[in-house]
């Protein structure tokens, strides 16, 4: 399959499931209306194969470039600073830059092995870290986007221009953003499930 279209079809898909209310509470959790949401979905996905040129040397990823906001916005919400967040977005962005240098070097897995190994090191991070899921964004797009940034600068001589958000890293991105979605609500649901039960019996 091509590199993005992965990208493409879950932004597709997780724009129309909060149109469609299936995240319940979403846009109380994130602080948007559920309108700016989906439109700051489709907008992004509408630039998905555009690239941005920011000096000679490098190439910024538009539909990257229209997220930059919107985790900004997070980054404010309950007064979360990046200082408090550092620690998880650091040691997710180095896991994630080792297992990159490790397929760029030679490949000791297949490409479909590094993002599945890339996305339960992002997802799991970001769930580990916080109850909150705009902690848990935060957390999974900064390891992605600081391992990325230090791939590039590394690699800046061989890779000219070089691109921030080449298709197959968009893949693995909304990959874990999906992840993160999907297992937020899921946790919910099976916690308030079992509390559920819980007061079912203590009620015999």
């Amino acid at each position: 399959m091509i590199d993005g279209t992965f990208a493409l079809l879950l932004s597709l898909s997780i724009a129309v499931l909060i149109q469609t209310g299936w995240f319940s509470g979403l846009e109380q959790e994130l602080k948007w209306s559920r309108q700016r949401l989906v439109l700051g979905l489709l907008a992004v996905t509408a630039l998905l194969r555009v690239e941005v040129p920011v000096g000679e040397a490098l190439k910024i990823q538009g539909g990257m470039l229209l997220l930059l906001p919107f985790l900004i916005r997070l980054i404010r919400m309950k007064r979360v600073t990046l200082m408090d967040l550092f620690p998880a977005v650091f040691l997710a962005g180095s896991i994630l830059f080792f297992l990159r240098e490790l397929y760029w070097w030679g490949p000791a897995f297949s490409e479909n092995g590094f993002r599945v190994l890339g996305i339960g090191a992002a997802a799991g991070m970001a769930l580990l870290t916080s109850r909150r899921l705009h902690v848990r964004l935060i957390v999974a797009a900064g390891g992605l986007w600081l391992a990325e940034w230090m791939s590039l600068i590394l690699h800046r001589k061989e890779l000219n221009p070089a691109v921030f958000g080449v298709p197959s890293a968009l893949d693995v991105f909304w990959f874990t953003w999906t992840a993160i979605l999907v297992s937020h609500y899921a946790l919910r649901y099976a916690s308030a499930w079992v509390r559920q039960l819980g007061g079912a019996d203590g009620g015999r």
